[in-house]
Formats: structure tokens, sequence, C-alpha cells
């Protein structure tokens, strides 16, 4: 939706180049976060077909910790070294301020690795209730969190004219992602 929105937009395809490059890094973090959620899933689905709750969080809460703390490492280390991460992902056309955009692409990624830290969370709520029988209710988190976004780039995009806020919407749709999760 980000892409899509931003493309369509005044701020064209060089907003949407620019806007790829955190979106790559993103990218490089849902491989170890698919893996942990294949790996909880069954066990996660299995423990609640014997009705044993205990189990069920104990498996949930183990596998969103362990990936949770990779991520905040990464996201560290992506918040601290983002200029250099944008010179390896994008070279160094997209480092500093972009003089079309006005865009920091570095910020960009600063503000994703802080989306970084709450993936775990959001994925592993999402396999939670799948593996509970739940899956209305996961739909129901994964269709606020669309709308939430669309929204929430259409006023980034249309309205302030910043990828950076396209950036924060998509920290405050997966915050309310996890809290829709949770509850």
């Amino acid at each position: 939706a980000d892409t899509l929105i931003i493309s369509l937009s005044p701020m064209g395809p060089a907003a949407v180049a620019l806007y790829s490059i955190p979106m790559k890094l993103t990218e490089l973090q849902q491989i170890p976060l698919r893996s942990f959620a294949a790996t909880a899933f069954p066990k996660m689905s299995k423990a609640s077909m014997q009705n044993k709750k205990e189990e069920v969080k104990s498996v949930f809460y183990t596998y969103t910790s362990a990936i949770t703390y990779l991520f905040i490492f990464i996201s560290l280390v992506t918040f601290v070294f983002a200029e250099f991460f944008v010179l390896v992902l994008g070279g160094p056309q997209y480092a500093g301020i972009d003089p079309v955009t006005g865009v920091n692409t570095a910020n960009i990624v600063r503000v994703f690795s802080l989306y970084g830290l709450l993936l775990p969370l959001d994925r592993m709520t999402g396999v939670g209730l799948d593996s509970i029988n739940k899956p209305g209710k996961n739909l129901t988190k994964v269709v606020s969190m669309v709308v939430i976004n669309v929204l929430g780039d259409l006023l980034a995009v249309f309205i302030f004219k910043s990828l950076l806020a396209v950036a924060i919407a998509s920290v405050v749709f997966t915050f309310i992602g996890v809290a829709i999760g949770f509850y």
C-alpha cells in the first residue's frame, strides 16, 4: 500500500525509489521472522488442540521473546548505522537530503528500525490467534491494520506530503495491530 500510494502522489517515482531502500531492510527482517513463526505455529497449534493453554502461552512467549531480542539488536544497529545502510543498499545518490523530495532516507530507515521492534509481536500475535483456532480474530486484526495503514498513507502523502510520515504511519498501524492481537 505504501509504495502504491506514494507512486500515485505528487511526489512521484523519486519518492518511491527513496522509500524502497528502507523497505529492503524490512524485507530482510522478514526472513528470520518467517522462520520463527513457521516453527512456533505447529507447536502452539498442537498444544491448543490438546487444550494445553499454558503450553500455548509458553511457546508464544518463548518464540516472541527470542525473536524480539534479536530484533532489538538489529534495530539498534540499523538506527545507529542508518546512513551506512542507505549507502550500501541505495548508493551515494540516496545519501543525505534529496534535493527533489527534501527527504533524508536515513531518517526513514531510523523510523523503520522502530517498526522492526514491533514486527515480532505483530507476527506472533497473528500466528497465536491462528494456532488457537481464531482466524476470524486474526482477519479482523489484519483488516484493521490495512485500513489504518491506507488512511495513514493517504494523510501522510496528500496532506503532509511527507515520506517520513508514511513510515510513521507504518509504526502506528503495526502498534495498533499488536494491541488488537493481544486483545
